[in-house]
This record gives structure tokens, sequence and C-alpha cells, in this order.
């Protein structure tokens, strides 16, 4: 069998909070919640990555962020919360946000249009360097082709012409062509000018193959000139100097078509900022067009110092104009906060002491009085508190009295309801469900689950004449004899027959006890039940679903002293079924009366064990003490009302 235990509270104790100190509260949520339990991991892999080195694989941390989120998410409300608590707090966030967010937000703002208006003035400025270089291209092959047209020039001054006019070019080639001849040749430009190419000029960034080169043709009729430079840094060696700005073509990166330039950082300089323009280019044979990356970098103080020449720069004086207007700005700001936050003081120093003060009410100190500073509406909102906790100072003094007298009664009642069972048996194949409720503070009802050995189960319940403290005190009494002889007896006659010998000569000659016994074996299947002058036994067949009362004969205890209770009582075995379902209750359930002095019954009480027995054993017992409340139509109890269900299953 396993036991489980029930929660027990008094009303209103649920929402009774310990005070702990913080680093309790912390620890606990660290040690007992997932929240804490992850933030604990997270920090001690942090731990581990920095002692060790060692990389944790980056699906485990982003399962771990993700499952921080999830779990952690309700722990930062909380802290959220505590933080802004106190109305001062959430005046100066209010404030500093009110100033700060469009301080943030302009900064913001001004940086993203520099960098837009910084990408697109360096990207125009490696862009418009691109199209030099192919104009220079271009200028030198029309001036090739002019002097080979002249029929006097030689080879010789031909290559001088290219030689001259490229001297800022790396190893660049050229091929000149009159009537189908070849006047001169350098390098490895093509000898015949592609079909695609229709005009007398063309100048770009064409692709041959995996060779990638600045190129340009100059035409007239049969002849043209074809000159070209390798597509190099070499190209940018003068925008470099002149402005800072470096492009990058040294690193591997694949484009979209898997032939994609071969570009990345070879020289970076300490503040750069990388960008990429874009250029068309041309295949070669066939002349299909597509766009190419240059990445390039900018150092900003460089650039600036390229735009300003002159000793004064231009771009120094306007960067110190700016700090001195940022250091006014933030000044300004300071002395607007300071200022801020005295008035803030002033507005919430009332609230706070009030907030103090009601504090100090919840814990129960009256005798806290507020200092009135202002004559303001707080301030008479302050003194109207002094004057409510004098009050109820006055009306707890007055009641203080009317208390003492119901603690005692309360302390009783709590003394009487621990000594009902304060823990749920559950025995393998029964659902037993049980209620006890006191019509008074302090009532005579008791039942009792007693797990036994051998897989047993003892089930009681009883009543003890009369009401109020002499009934509390028996039932004290019974329940440690029951404890006591339910371990020696195995038979519930015996048990109750030592028991009256035990009580009949202490009881008062007015009080009596009336008791139902059981034993339940839930490996033998049974039932053995002995009854002490005590209300019938409910029962509903499995097997035929029909209801019967169990009354075996029996006095009620203390009556008789002598042969005679032994002699009356008897003892009765029932097999168990599976659906069976035993009810044990008290007077108060069966003559609960309604306006018109009707008793209840045992009749409905078999009605609604039949009719509802499809119900679980907890919804079966809420479903009778509704049908007993709904009968007696508000009348306030006149007895106290228990009942156990057990059911087969």
């Amino acid at each position: 069998m396993r036991i489980a235990r029930p929660n027990y509270l008094l009303p209103g104790t649920e929402s009774v909070r310990a005070e702990m100190p913080a680093w309790r509260r912390l620890l606990g949520f660290l040690k007992d919640s997932w929240g804490g339990r992850l933030m604990l991991v997270a920090i001690l892999c942090g731990v581990v990555e920095r002692a060790t080195g060692f990389a944790i694989p980056l699906p485990w941390k982003t399962a771990l962020v993700v499952l921080l989120i999830i779990h952690g998410r309700k722990a930062a409300i909380r802290v959220v919360r505590a933080l802004f608590y106190r109305v001062r707090a959430k005046l100066m966030m209010a404030y500093v946000l009110t100033a700060l967010v469009p301080l943030v937000l302009g900064i913001l703002f001004t940086i993203t249009s520099w960098l837009i208006l910084f990408l697109a003035f360096s990207t125009r400025l490696v862009t418009n360097e691109f199209d030099r270089r192919e104009a220079t291209l271009a200028a030198v092959a029309s001036t090739a082709l002019s002097v080979a047209g002249s029929g006097t020039a030689s080879k010789a001054d031909l290559d001088a012409a290219f030689s001259t006019a490229l001297t800022q070019h790396a190893s660049p080639a050229w091929t000149v062509v009159a009537n189908k001849t070849v006047l001169a040749s350098r390098g490895e430009a093509p000898s015949a000018v592609p079909a695609w190419i229709e005009g007398d000029r063309f100048a770009g960034l064409v692709r041959e193959g995996e060779k990638k080169v600045l190129r340009a043709v100059a035409r007239k009729g049969t002849s043209f000139a074809i000159v070209e430079t390798p597509y190099d840094p070499s190209l940018f060696a003068a925008l470099e100097n002149e402005s800072g700005i470096v492009v990058n073509l040294n690193a591997p990166r694949q484009g979209a078509s898997g032939r994609g330039l071969r570009v990345g950082a070879s020289r970076q300089s300490s503040g750069s900022n990388n960008f990429v323009a874009t250029h068309d280019q041309f295949d070669w044979e066939t002349g299909a067009r597509s766009s190419v990356l240059i990445p390039f970098s900018v150092n900003p103080p460089r650039l600036y110092d390229s735009l300003t020449p002159g000793k004064e720069r231009i771009s120094q004086i306007l960067l110190i104009a700016l700090i001195a207007v940022a250091v006014l700005f933030a000044f300004v700001y300071l002395v607007a906060l300071m200022f801020g936050t005295a008035l803030v003081r002033s507005i919430t120093g009332s609230v706070h002491a009030l907030s103090i003060g009601t504090m100090k009410l919840q814990r129960g100190d009256f005798s806290h009085r507020i200092i009135v500073r202002s004559k303001d509406q707080l301030g008479d909102l302050a003194q109207s508190f002094n004057s409510m906790s004098q009050g109820i100072e006055d009306l707890l003094e007055q009641q203080g009295e009317k208390e003492r007298m119901e603690e005692d009664l309360r302390v009783a009642r709590n003394i009487q309801m621990s000594l009902l069972p304060q823990e749920y048996v559950e025995v393998e194949g029964l659902k037993i469900a049980a209620v006890c409720l006191p019509a008074n503070e302090m009532g005579g009802d008791y039942y009792d689950l007693l797990p036994l050995a051998n897989h047993r189960l003892g089930v009681l319940i009883a009543d003890v004449s009369g009401k109020g403290t002499s009934a509390a005190l028996y039932m004290a009494e019974l329940k440690g004899l029951i404890l006591s002889l339910s371990r020696n007896h195995d038979s519930p006659k015996a048990l109750l027959t030592e028991l009256n010998e035990i009580l009949a000569p202490n009881l008062d000659r007015r009080s009596f006890v009336t008791m139902t016994y059981a034993i339940i074996d839930s490996k033998k299947r049974t039932l053995r039940v002995a009854r002490a002058g005590h209300n019938p036994l409910i029962h509903f067949d499995g097997r035929t679903d029909q209801t019967r009362l169990l009354s075996p004969p029996g006095l009620a205890l203390g009556f008789d002293a002598g042969d005679t209770f032994k002699a009356v009582i008897q003892e009765l075995e029932i097999p168990l079924v599976h659906g069976d379902t035993f009810l044990f209750f008290t007077d108060g359930i069966s003559e609960a009366m309604n306006g018109a002095s009707e008793l209840f019954g045992e009749g409905r009480l078999a009605a609604i064990l039949k009719e509802a027995n499809a119900l679980s054993s907890d919804d079966l017992k809420e479903r009778i003490l509704h049908e007993v409340r709904v009968f007696a139509a508000g009348e306030s109890p006149h007895d106290d009302m228990t009942m156990v269900i057990v059911k087969v299953v």
C-alpha cells in the first residue's frame, strides 16, 4: 500500500508567505526551480570554457539559451517587478527614459545616416577609380591604333607608345593588328576581336576562362588595338595613396555562379570599415554580362584628411567642436537629472512613507505612525492614515477579550482535527474518500483508516454522544485505545468487545459511543465488520447493482460492562467483488433536517449510492454532501457529519 499525505490548511493560511532573507530566496530559486538550475549550468559552462579552453558545441549552447528563455522568463518578470515595486523607481525610470530615449534614437539616426552617406561616398570613389582606369586603357588603345594607321610606325614605336602610357599599370599586355597583320604584341593579349563587340570602342572588366583582366579595344575597319592590364590591387594603388581606401582582392569569395571573384582582406588598418561595391564584367567569348563584388576597407580619419587638405584639418576642428557640444550636453543632462531626482524624491517621499505604514499594518504593527512633513494633499493622506491606525488599534483592544475566548475553542478544534487521519491511505484495489464536518467548534464524530499487516486495512467510524469539550476528550481517548487495540486483534468483534470492557467503567453514565469497525483484506478480497450500536453500513453490490443495509447486531460502547455486550455483538464477513461500494456514515448525515423537520434518511443515501456509483470515491463524497445541503435548504447542521466511502476497483 502507498501513503499519500493530503494538504490540510486552515482558512486564510494559504496566502501567508514566510519572511526569508534575500540570499535564502536566491538560493531556493537556484536549487528548486528549472530557471535557477539552468542558470547554474550556464555559469558552470562559462567557467569551464574560461578555465580549460574547451569550446562547448554551438548546438548545446543554443539549446541552453532556449531553455533559459523558456524557464527563466518568470524569474526575470519577478526581478523586474521587484525593481520597479516602488513608485520612486518607476518615476525615475520614466524620467530617464523620457530624456534618454530621444537622445539614443538621435545618436543612432546620426550614426546610421553618416554610415549610409559614408558608404555611398566611398563606393562612388571606388567605382570612379575603376571607370578612370577603363578610360585610360581606352585612350591608350585609340592612340596606338592612330599611330599604327599612319603607315610609318614600327613595332618599336608602338611598344614605346604603350609602355609610356601604361607606366602606372603592372604587367600590361597589348596587340595591334592592321589589315590582318600583327604590328605589335606583348604578353597574352588576344589577337582577335570577338563578334559580340559591335562598336569601335570597348573598355571594361572581362573574364576569359579563370583569368580576369581590365581590357580595352579600339577598332577602325579591319585594324584594331587591344590593351589589357591584370585585375589586381595595383589598379587601385593611386586611390589607396590618395584616400586610404584599400581594395581587397586576395582572399577567396565564391559567387553564386561558382566562378565568383576571389576577394578578401589583404591590407587592413586600425579603425577601418569594410564595404562592398559592384561592377559589371563580361565574358570574352560570349559577351555575357554579370556583376562582380569589389570589397574595400576605409579608414575614416585618413579619408577625411584627404578631403580637407591644408595645415589646419577641418575634420579635427569639427571633432573638437562636437566633443565640446557633447560635454556641454552631458553637463546639462546631469543637472536636469539632479533636479528631476530631487523633484521625484519630494513627490514620492510621502508615498513611500504610506507604503511603509501599510506594510507595518499588514504585519500587525498598528502602533506605527507616519510623520507628516508637508501641508498638501499627501500630508492630509498621511494624517488620515494615522487616524485609521489609531482606530484599528482601539478596535483591536476592544476585541482582544473576545478573541482570547475564541482562541481556546480554535486550539481545541485544531487538536481535535489533528486526531483524524493526517494521511490518506491507498490500498491496491480500493479507492477511499473520507470527510468529517463538525457542527460546532468541537464535535464528537471520529473516523480512522488504520494500515494493518498482511495487506489489511482497518476502517472505523464512531460517534461520541453529546458535543463540545467532553465529546472531544472522549474522542481523543478513543483514538489512543483504537491505535493500541488494532495491533492486537484481527477480529472487529474482539476489538470492540475489549474496547467496551475498557470504556464502560470509565464513561460518564450519560455518555456512550457508537462505532462500526471493519477490516478489509485486499489480498483475500474480504470485508469483516462489527457494529456497536452505530448506523447501518450501506453496501452497493457490484454483482447485482443493488444497495442493502448491513446492520450486524451490537450494543453501543458503555451501555453494558458485563456479558450482555459480548452476547449481542456479531461479526459479518462479506466477499469483495469489482464494483462494490461501502458507505460508513454518522447520524449527522442521515438525520439532516430541512425547514419542515423532515429527515434526509438512509433511503436517500442508498438511492444516491445506487444512482451515482459510477463516480469516483471523491466525487461520490461531494455528491452526497451536495444533496444533503440541497435538502437542508440553508438550515444549519444540528450534528456532526462524517462519512467514509470505500470503492472496490
